[in-house]
């Protein structure tokens, strides 16, 4: 069952990278960055549910999700943004760097 999930997961994560371009740059970095602070929080509150007591097989499935999902979304925004990022750095420094003719 974890290999059926991981495929699905991955193969949201590779349709959501190509179809996230539509967003703005900005957009994209503050909705990712909101999403991976959504899904520090769903790991957090998990541990602290764990570590008080509250410790069931179907409380570590929800926390499992709830943690994985705004992750995997917070991935899907973030890494667009990161290589748009860096490909705008370096052909700065690129174009700087050329010599005049």
């Amino acid at each position: 069952m974890y290999d059926l999930l991981t495929a699905i997961a991955l193969i949201c994560l590779l349709a959501g990278l190509s179809v996230v371009r539509i967003v703005s740059f900005r957009s994209r970095v503050w909705i990712g960055l909101a999403l991976a602070g959504g899904a520090y929080g769903a790991a957090m509150v998990g541990m602290f549910l764990i570590r008080i007591g509250f410790d069931s097989q179907l409380l570590r499935y929800a926390w499992a999700a709830g943690f994985a999902a705004p992750a995997i979304a917070a991935t899907i925004f973030l890494v667009p943004a990161a290589q748009d990022w860096l490909r705008a750095r370096w052909r700065h420094r690129h174009i700087q760097g050329a010599p005049v003719r």
